[in-house]
């Protein structure tokens, strides 16, 4: 799954420095745009993850609280905490899948 998330920043970032050339873009404004993308794409990779574990159990509301509740986080330090998440709803829930 890392590899395909890897191949799809590569070719991300190579389009938006191909669409760079074609406008001005700010160097820290492309950099921003290219966390948010990785960013977002780990948290449904996560969000994922998640529902795949839980099945019927996972509510999304909850991963969302889950995923808010320490703010502003390094992916990998969110997908420790989402991980542990997951783990404690298993438990809480019965769910040995």
């Amino acid at each position: 799954m890392r590899q395909a998330r890897l191949c799809q920043v590569a070719t991300l970032l190579l389009l938006l420095a191909t669409a760079s050339r074609a406008i001005a873009v700010p160097a820290d404004t492309l950099e921003a745009g290219v966390a948010a993308v990785i960013a977002d794409a780990g948290k449904l990779e996560l969000r994922a993850r998640a529902r795949r574990a839980l099945g019927e159990k996972f509510d999304v509301r909850a991963f969302h609280d889950a995923v808010l509740a320490e703010g502003a986080l390094p992916l990998d330090v969110l997908e420790t905490l989402i991980d542990d998440w997951i783990a404690r709803r298993k438990a809480s829930t019965g769910n040995r899948q």
